[in-house]
């Protein structure tokens, strides 16, 4: 045991090697340190809170401020940061190679989500890529819910369900804090409706509540999307609420696409 502990003390290495360790070391070392630093403000806290509770003015300032301290420790120093996505040498080949795979993937759309107007789709160059974020601007009343509502509604219409996670299940979700669902699939109903026949949807009763979700179901799951709609009460969500809702569906084993 002495041996081999001795023999890989004085284990020579060579550069890249060496440097490989010295970096994962000091890695090391910085969580350590970090998580000295964060048992400091988690400690003073829990002492404040427990001993100088006459001293906090305002509750929920006190603890937005505990959560802005505490949000830089959420993300630990790894081997691996976590932060870089992707990585292009040029003088890889293959990592460079796989840029253009990507991006011929999707020009011909198998990444992208087309909409039912071809106009706005030539504008995006294909369509919506998942992970862009885009802000339709414009006064009250000018249809903002209902054209990011129709653009949901082709995204499950026109595209072919698919993942980046093999295994996984893709889910198109919508997320509204303003409009109650009953509007959101009254406007569906008669939308898909109107469009199939070109006729328009009088609400005369003549079309059961039953016989309305089974058509909107159908519709909208026909090319293999799980599709799911939250009301949300702005007051009583944050940031936070909308990314742990995600992580929680992606436990559940979907991914949002």
């Amino acid at each position: 045991l002495y041996e081999s502990i001795a023999q890989g003390l004085e284990a020579e290495m060579i550069e890249g090697a060496l440097k490989r360790s010295i970096v994962n070391l000091r890695k090391n070392l910085v969580n350590y340190f970090r998580e000295e630093s964060f048992s400091k403000i988690l400690n003073k806290a829990a002492w404040d809170f427990r001993h100088e509770r006459e001293k906090i003015k305002s509750f929920p300032a006190w603890v937005s401020e505990l959560c802005s301290q505490m949000e830089a420790y959420q993300v630990s120093s790894n081997k691996k940061d976590p932060a870089i996505i992707e990585t292009v040498s040029i003088a890889d080949e293959n990592s460079i190679n796989q840029v253009f795979m990507n991006i011929e993937e999707q020009q011909h759309g198998s990444k992208l989500l087309r909409t039912g107007w071809q106009a706005i789709n030539d504008m995006l160059q294909g369509g919506f890529r998942p992970s862009e974020e885009w802000v339709i601007g414009a006064l009250q009343h000018n249809w903002k819910t209902g054209f990011s509502l129709s653009l949901f509604k082709q995204f499950s219409l026109y595209n072919q369900a698919w993942t980046h996670t093999p295994g996984k299940k893709p889910m198109l979700l919508r997320i509204s804090f303003e409009d109650p669902l009953n509007l959101n699939f009254q406007f569906l109903y008669k939308s898909l409706r109107e469009n199939e026949t070109g006729e328009v949807v009088k609400d005369d009763g003549s079309v059961s509540p039953q016989e309305k979700s089974k058509y909107v179901q159908e519709k909208l799951s026909i090319n293999g999307w799980h599709v799911e709609f939250l009301y949300v009460n702005p007051s009583l969500w944050t940031y936070k609420d909308i990314c742990n809702k995600i992580i929680e569906y992606e436990a559940d084993g979907y991914e949002v696409i």
